[in-house]
């Protein structure tokens, strides 16, 4: 039914507007000069990050401590945790090939999801960050 009332420039304009929207965000990742590194490259519509704490900037995975990478595990579920219970935003994260737990977001259905709304959701990552203990 979607495609039916969409249709193909319809359904094409959505994923462009959902693959804008991931290549805006990691551009913004990319230009935070430290404050969230990419735990991976962009892939289509998905961003995996980490917010770093500032005794972990510049990271580096390669060169990373034991304990680096413990602390690090700790960031995304505390951030998480602390977003989830203001409200704000819902946020999966998780680890993959031994490294810590990161941010991954996912522009499936973004509709109403805007630069400016990106912008705020950095900010609102970057103030819990701040104000959690790991």
């Amino acid at each position: 039914m979607s495609w039916k009332a969409y249709g193909d420039a319809g359904f094409a304009a959505r994923i462009s507007h959902c693959v804008n929207l991931a290549k805006y965000f990691e551009d913004k990742i990319i230009a935070s000069d430290g404050i969230f590194t990419l735990s991976h490259p962009r892939n289509f519509v998905n961003v995996c990050f980490w917010w770093m704490p500032a005794a972990l900037r510049p990271f580096n995975p390669a060169k990373a401590t034991q304990q680096d990478l413990d602390t690090l595990d700790k960031v995304a579920p505390g951030i998480k945790s602390a977003m989830q219970q203001a409200g704000d935003a819902m946020i999966g994260f998780q680890p993959l090939n031994g490294l810590p737990n990161f941010f991954r977001i996912v522009f499936s259905n973004a509709a109403t999801v805007t630069a400016a709304g990106l912008d705020a959701l950095l900010n609102k990552i970057d103030g819990y960050g701040k104000s959690t203990t790991f």
